[in-house]
């Protein structure tokens, strides 16, 4: 059933600028992380995986919250889409990361990862706030994760978003991701 949902949900995941992101409606609307898009009014090509190219723009942004959404400009209306989870994850949930890996590290050496990486883990827990600030995003989970990875949604089995994968702690090594009431917050203001 894990492979049904990464299936399912795999056409909506993007890549935008330097990281992922994963689209929610059949017209267009792409949901990342704040720091991979930077600034309100920014255009981005969106990359989906099957090669679809489209124009996107940066229609609202939140940096306290780490989320971002664009709007396809043009060549939406039948595009890949996920849907967003009902509840939070719980502890111990298996999730599916989606993303886009860089291809070198952060010194210039090559990477050899592969696009549209796919890694399964489990949530680890949370902190902070459920609204509270999340540029060390309130949801842990241990799915592998890479630099090009901020904005990549977290599916639960059933290929639901229920988290936005965009940080990770030095100090731990663990991933972090924006919770899934922050992003429930933030999508109904906007």
């Amino acid at each position: 059933s894990l492979r049904l949902a990464i299936r399912r949900v795999q056409p909506a995941a993007v890549r935008l600028g330097g990281g992922s992101g994963v689209n929610l409606t059949p017209a267009g609307t792409i949901l990342t992380a704040a720091h991979v898009v930077d600034v309100q009014g920014k255009r981005f090509v969106v990359e989906f995986p099957d090669g679809t190219a489209v124009q996107a723009v940066v229609v609202a942004i939140d940096h306290r919250l780490d989320l971002a959404v664009l709007a396809v400009e043009e060549g939406g209306g039948a595009l890949p889409w996920a849907p967003l989870a009902t509840s939070a994850p719980a502890r111990g949930s298996t999730v599916v990361a989606i993303g886009q890996p860089g291809t070198r590290t952060p010194g210039g050496e090559p990477t050899g990862y592969q696009p549209w990486h796919v890694s399964v883990g489990q949530i680890r827990g949370t902190r902070g706030e459920p609204l509270g600030e999340q540029s060390l995003g309130g949801t842990k989970h241990d799915a592998w994760t890479y630099w090009g990875h901020s904005g990549s949604p977290l599916f639960d089995g059933d290929g639901r978003i229920v988290a936005l994968h965009n940080s990770w702690d030095s100090s731990t090594a663990m991933r972090h991701a924006v919770r899934h009431e922050a992003m429930i917050h933030f999508l109904d203001a906007h």
